[in-house]
């Protein structure tokens, strides 16, 4: 999670310099996604399975409701120890291919 949050911190600052207003959503996920807090998000330790396309589809839904893509630059990053169950991965490929990578000016993936 260290270095995670110092890529986070980094992108960031990055986007505060070249953008006036930013906002940061923080979802985490195992078997279910939620949208938390940046506390929670670096510091709550929580287990279970790990389904990464419930994180994917929690950021398809924020961004579709809340961040219009005509009003907003979309920067999303992930960061992940790379577990998944197998039966998952077509569904992440779907909602990466079908929806977020249209939604987003950029994407990062941490492992």
């Amino acid at each position: 999670k260290d270095l995670a949050k110092r890529f986070f911190v980094l992108l960031h600052l990055f986007l505060k310099r070249r953008y006036e207003r930013t906002e940061v959503v923080f979802i985490r996920h195992t078997h279910e996604a939620q949208e938390v807090d940046e506390e929670t998000f670096f510091h709550c330790t929580q287990s279970g399975g790990t389904v990464v396309s419930t994180g994917l589809d929690e950021k398809r839904r924020v961004i579709e409701e809340r961040y219009p893509a005509n009003e907003w630059n979309i920067y999303a990053a992930q960061a992940s120890d790379g577990d998944n169950f197998a039966t998952d991965s077509e569904r992440c490929i779907a909602l990466l291919d079908g929806a977020l990578m249209r939604l987003c000016q950029y994407f990062a993936y941490v492992e």
